[in-house]
């Protein structure tokens, strides 16, 4: 007998692993890998194609299981909906030995995205690290979802300190054309200028834009020059990359200037007010920092 979803609290340890095995669409639950060897996790078997799990471990237990486990994760490669939630308890580790344990899991987070190649929706909102910040991985993490194009929402804590200028944002959505990225109450991440151009970019790219063709036209030149007039002097390199992805858009405006025999006016466009947005469609908006 199949279920719609379970969501099941943790279990004793010898029941704990069936649970996992349970046949349903969506599997909700928590489990504490103290009890276990990465022995026990090598030949795990998931048939939910929804799976929300959390992985609890302590200082009294080493990262093999939670890392035998996403690798299974990634082995497995069938889900189309994952939460993965991680809470790690110890207060006794150096700095260098938490920087290595996290650098172990992001890796092993990347090849969970990696080999799911159905993935739609990927909740990592909930990487916990007692003491220890985590949101230098992002990095890592927002390199493996670059090409990853069936992925449409990927929901994460908050914006990592270490990156105020949006960089690893504006060059996922430069590759990724399909994705959004969140904040845990499904308000999008923005810095309130370029981010929310590039998103509009990707609408249009996407064909889900309310413009019709003659207003997209006009749009997309305003859109990039914008961006790259805002990115030029702060981030040589998404300026590169986005002179590659909209060359087209270049040789249009180049076109449309000579065609008219007038001057191009970058600082003009750059002072237009924002493009519309299909708001109707789209979670709400926030700047975080």
């Amino acid at each position: 007998m199949w279920f719609e979803k379970l969501t099941l609290p943790p279990l004793h340890p010898d029941v704990a692993l069936q649970a996992l095995s349970a046949k349903t669409k969506e599997l909700v639950y928590d489990v504490w890998t103290d009890d276990f060897s990465e022995n026990d996790f090598e030949f795990l078997i998931v048939p939910a194609t929804n799976l929300s799990l959390a992985v609890i471990y302590s200082e009294n237990n080493e990262q093999k299981p939670l890392l035998v486990i996403l690798h299974r994760l990634a082995i497995l490669g069938h889900f189309e909906a994952l939460t993965i939630r991680i809470f790690f308890f110890n207060d006794h580790v150096s700095d260098e030995e938490a920087e290595e344990e996290m650098l172990s899991v992001a890796k092993a987070l990347t090849a969970v995205i990696k080999g799911n190649s159905s993935l739609r929706y990927l909740d990592l909102s909930e990487m916990c690290f007692e003491g220890y910040n985590w949101s230098p991985q992002l990095q890592i993490i927002f390199k493996a979802l670059e090409g990853h194009q069936k992925l449409q929402e990927c929901v994460l804590k908050k914006h990592p300190d270490v990156d105020p200028e949006y960089s690893w944002l504006k060059l996922l959505l430069l590759r990724n054309h399909s994705i959004k990225v969140l904040n845990r109450n499904g308000e999008i991440w923005t810095d309130g200028s370029s981010v929310d151009r590039l998103y509009a970019l990707n609408r249009m790219k996407n064909g889900t834009s309310p413009l019709v063709e003659e207003e997209e036209s006009a749009i997309r030149q305003h859109l990039v020059m914008s961006t790259l007039i805002e990115n030029a002097a702060k981030d040589f390199i998404f300026t590169t990359m986005l002179l590659l992805e909209y060359t087209d858009v270049l040789i249009e405006l180049l076109n449309d200037t000579f065609d008219s025999g007038e001057d191009i006016n970058l600082q003009s466009a750059a002072e237009e007010t924002d493009p519309p947005s299909n708001s109707a469609h789209e979670p709400k908006r926030t700047r975080l920092s």
